[in-house]
């Protein structure tokens, strides 16, 4: 269905109309980059003109069928509508567009002008509003960010914009959005309730930004209710400090400063953790239960090429001692398997704490020692080198209960002591001169030591006094999923149920 009427002037001038419509079109390009199918639309638009220049308006309605333009898709279940109104020179070497204007049934609205010469942008400005952000995310995000953290989420909610380009690139931003949820699919992070005031220049000072949310998730961490300011400026971003409630407690950011775009980005931040609930970090993360309060400094954190790292030591204090961890880096934070490194050292734990929340029998005295070389790939252990001890000078009573030595002999040996059933059953704790345990894991293979004992064993506890028990592990190669099966034995065996 195609209609052209046209007319010449004496002088050159020209007037013209286009009324052109179409169902059912489909077509194709070589490589299947260019493809519709089923589409049906109308093409309207009247110009003017004469042998240098062209002058009028054109639109676009289309009301069905799909449509990929590498790498945009578009299965057209709203009417999209695309207005145009401008002059150009018959050369293409200049031209303005006066009026834009791009909408998608009432999800999407989109308007603006511009003017470009010999092919480059002079002038643009561009502002719009979006009623459902899901959609917009779909139809011309989603395809964009394919490979990245942001390539799978779930939207709702809306917003505003705008945008403006000069002669040099882009000018200015901004961007609000209002009552927005967003979640990854992929269940790595969450936010909800967002809401932002966004403003962006390239150069010259920009106006005040904020970002707010009702509750945020990472991993299975969640964060409480925050507001951010900012400043935005160039590949600049300056936060100012800040805090976030977490698992009963707050992480406090002292600053915030990141650099850069996409692959490149740069960041920069010092934060401390104060009073976080042990017990509901564990939870989250999976680990055993602990007790306790937890409070830490981290001085400098670093995110550069995917990677974040921490200079300097990450002072944590619990069980009435102190965890120091020492050169800890994550790799691909948020990729499908990120690989953390780090180095940890234990200063002068108290056991009976430890040995309370971790559930095994009763152990009072001190633990100190060191976990190297520590590997997680996927947040799941791979490998590391610990070797934990009692200290040389312990100041603290070293007793150790008869069903510790039960646990830590089947931990050893994979069969309990059986302790109970002789004659030292009467006794409830034993001392002891000092504990030790090597743990050396690659892969699926964990390797057992202690302090050298007779006839090729191992101490794991060597005892003191009368009566003597000594605890001496045999078993020196054990299948990691064994010892893990070991450790979680200790913990079921605790178990009281009324």
């Amino acid at each position: 269905d195609l209609h052209l009427r046209g007319r010449w002037g004496k002088r050159g001038n020209w007037r013209g109309r286009l009324d052109l419509g179409g169902s059912d079109l489909a077509f194709s390009d070589a490589g299947g980059l260019r493809v519709g199918e089923s589409l049906k639309f109308r093409l309207e638009g009247r110009m003017h003109g004469d042998l240098t220049r062209a002058d009028g308006d054109l639109a676009l309605i289309l009301k069905g069928g799909q449509l990929y333009l590498d790498p945009f898709y578009l299965q057209a279940g709203q009417p999209l509508s695309l207005k145009l109104a401008g002059q150009t020179g018959l050369d293409g070497r200049r031209g303005r567009v006066r009026r834009f204007q791009l909408d998608y049934g009432q999800a999407i609205h989109l308007e603006g002008q511009g003017r470009w010469q010999r092919g480059k942008i002079q002038a643009l400005a561009l502002q719009g509003r979006v009623a459902d952000l899901d959609t917009l995310y779909k139809l011309a995000l989603q395809p964009l960010l394919i490979g990245s953290a942001l390539d799978d989420l779930k939207l709702t909610g809306r917003g505003e914009g705008a945008f403006s380009m000069d002669g040099n690139g882009p000018a200015s931003a901004r961007l609000q959005l209002r009552q927005t949820d967003v979640e990854d699919n992929a269940g790595r992070f969450a936010v909800q309730g967002l809401e932002s005031q966004l403003n962006w220049r390239a150069n010259g000072a920009s106006a005040p930004s904020s970002v707010a949310w009702r509750q945020a998730r990472l991993y299975k961490v969640r964060l409480g209710s925050a507001r951010v300011n900012l400043r935005l400026q160039g590949d600049r971003v300056v936060v100012a400090p800040f805090s976030v409630p977490l698992l009963g407690g707050k992480l406090h950011f002292s600053s915030l400063r990141l650099e850069g775009r996409g692959d490149r980005l740069r960041a920069e931040t010092g934060a401390r953790l104060e009073k976080v609930d042990l017990a509901a970090l564990s939870r989250a993360l999976g680990w055993p239960e602990l007790a306790g309060r937890l409070d830490a400094d981290l001085p400098r954190l670093r995110y550069r090429d995917g990677r974040l790292q921490l200079d300097g030591e990450l002072v944590m204090r619990l069980f009435g001692g102190r965890v120091v961890v020492k050169g800890l880096v994550v790799e691909d934070l948020l990729g499908a398997a990120p690989v953390v490194r780090a180095s940890i050292r234990l200063e002068n734990l108290d056991l009976a704490q430890l040995s309370r929340t971790f559930s095994f029998g009763r152990i009072e005295g001190s633990l100190e020692g060191r976990v190297r070389d520590l590997r997680l790939v996927g947040w799941e252990l791979a490998s590391f080198d610990a070797d934990l001890r009692s200290p040389p000078r312990d100041r603290r009573r070293h007793r150790i209960s008869q069903r510790a030595i039960d646990d830590l002999t089947e931990l050893g040996n994979g069969v309990a002591s059986g302790l109970s059933s002789t004659f030292l059953g009467v006794f409830k704790d034993f001392a002891y001169d000092r504990l030790a345990l090597k743990v050396r894991l690659r892969g699926d293979r964990a390797r057992l030591d202690g302090a050298p004992g007779p006839q090729g064993g191992y101490y794991i506890v060597k005892g003191a006094l009368l009566p003597r028990v000594d605890v001496i592990g045999r078993n020196r190669d054990v299948a990691w999923k064994d010892l893990l099966s070991r450790l979680r034995n200790i913990r079921i065996k605790s178990v009281v149920v009324e």
